[in-house]
């Protein structure tokens, strides 16, 4: 269930949620595919993390070992210049590429690819875009989930507003400060 906070802006009167990416959890398995329970899953401490002992999980039914780091992409796809506003962005950079920029302003299209930092069992989708703010410049945006995903959610969870109104009584009564109290605090 998703939180949902109040807001007035001039005569509107609104609520706001965040949207997050859907996280997707694969379970640990053996080199062979079986599940591990919890008992026979590896523990590992912290300073042991270099260690040579493999930690798999299941993906689409194989195991897989943990993911490298992505150096170098063969394969991606070209799509339009504004795929990637639906992205829900984790992770954000500058591209310094002169001659990809002048492809993708020539042909008003962006190119998307998977990509992992090597770190575990995490695969972005990663597009490399121009903006319409700054000009000659590259950007990368990267993200796990899709913005459409969770808004086809959020239309299924407003249409229900009981949930919400119950929500909203149970926090009746509650003293919280206000930010204009804590930015006086803050100034003393």
């Amino acid at each position: 269930m998703n939180s949902w906070w109040k807001m007035r802006v001039g005569n509107y009167e609104m609520r706001f949620t965040p949207i997050k990416s859907p996280i997707q959890v694969f379970p640990k398995c053996d080199g062979e595919g079986n599940i591990l329970k919890e008992k026979e899953q590896p523990q590992k401490a912290w300073s042991d993390r270099f260690s040579k002992e493999e930690i798999f999980r299941l993906i689409n039914g194989k195991p897989r070992a943990k993911l490298p780091r992505t150096k170098e992409v063969n394969k991606f796809i070209e799509c339009s210049d504004n795929e990637f506003e639906d992205l829900i962005t984790e992770r954000f950079f500058v591209v310094d590429c002169p001659l990809l920029l002048e492809k993708l302003q020539n042909e008003c299209i962006s190119i998307k690819f998977p990509f992992s930092f090597g770190n575990g069992f995490k695969v972005y989708v990663a597009y490399i875009h121009t903006s319409r703010l700054y000009e000659n410049v590259l950007f990368m945006s990267m993200g796990m989930g899709s913005k459409i995903q969770v808004i086809k959610e959020l239309i299924g969870d407003i249409k229900n507003r009981k949930v919400f109104e119950s929500v909203e009584m149970s926090l009746k009564g509650i003293k919280r400060a206000t930010a204009e109290e804590l930015m006086e605090i803050t100034a003393k």
